[in-house]
């Protein structure tokens, strides 16, 4: 009998997710004028570093926010990056659809692009792993900014 099939990846959780998403919004969603500056392509991409570390890592390092010596939490959860998961938008509008109609964020559409940030706080959680996004998120902020390609391009290094 096979136990990896009874294994369930907790960042999957909708929970979970939702709560993390929400985060990343909140955190990234606006800069210091209060204007909107969180794309939801880029909302996705955060959220596939923040689910995986060691890209995560990578990452930050590609960009000079961190030392590539710096310690990091690996996952036992698989990692699709290969087959262009760090592009899936789906999974975050859905849970951006849900936040938006439970007027926890706003959406804006300015020029081309859908802009997310958020409108009212949630129930603050207090756990490790909450600790370790919301550390990952303000490594993440100064490259908000940054065009969508060279973050994309900056994820498979």
């Amino acid at each position: 009998m096979n136990n990896t099939s009874n294994f369930i990846d907790f960042r999957e959780d909708i929970y979970v997710a939702l709560y993390r998403r929400w985060l990343i919004v909140d955190i990234l969603g606006r800069d210091k004028k209060d204007n909107f500056v969180l794309t939801m392509q880029k909302g996705a991409l955060f959220d596939y570093l923040l689910k995986n570390p060691k890209d995560m890592h990578s990452f930050l390092v590609s960009f000079d926010r961190l030392h590539e010596n710096s310690p990091y939490e690996d996952i036992l959860y698989k990692n699709d990056a290969e087959f262009g998961s760090y592009q899936d938008v789906s999974e975050f509008l859905q849970s951006m659809l849900v936040l938006e109609a439970a007027g926890y964020i706003e959406v804006k559409n300015i020029g081309l692009d859908f802009f997310i940030a958020s409108k009212k706080l949630l129930v603050e959680i207090k756990t490790a792993q909450v600790d370790s996004w919301k550390t990952s998120l303000s490594l993440l902020k100064p490259l908000v900014g940054k065009s969508l390609n060279i973050l994309q391009k900056n994820c498979l290094r």
